[in-house]
């Protein structure tokens, strides 16, 4: 409305490449397309999101799902123990996380 075009289209150029690359982003869009039954899309977006961040548990939890809806149990339970498999990676980090907190705050000997 400024008139300023280019600028405006440096900035969209700009924020699609950061949407692009959020893979958040593409597990948002999977979400939408599970729900509405659009499992393939859901498999595209999820693999996307699963690219730019493979220790997201959940990504390969909703493929799971999305496998069973379109009847390939091998793949779903693949997804599954993927899924398994980052989370306990998460709770593995968390725990070392907390002992060097712990290390952290008691005094010098």
């Amino acid at each position: 409305m400024l008139g300023r075009n280019e600028e405006a289209d440096y900035y969209l150029k700009q924020a699609a490449y950061y949407r692009n690359h959020n893979p958040y982003y593409h597990y948002i869009l999977g979400q939408a397309a599970y729900r509405d039954g659009r499992y393939q899309d859901a498999l595209s977006d999820l693999d996307k999101a699963i690219k730019l961040k493979k220790d997201e548990h959940q990504f390969y939890y909703l493929k799971g799902l999305t496998y069973q809806k379109l009847g390939s149990s091998d793949l779903a339970l693949k997804s599954f123990k993927n899924a398994k498999d980052a989370a306990e990676r998460i709770q593995l980090i968390a725990a070392y996380e907390r002992k060097l907190e712990g290390l952290e705050t008691q005094p010098g000997e």
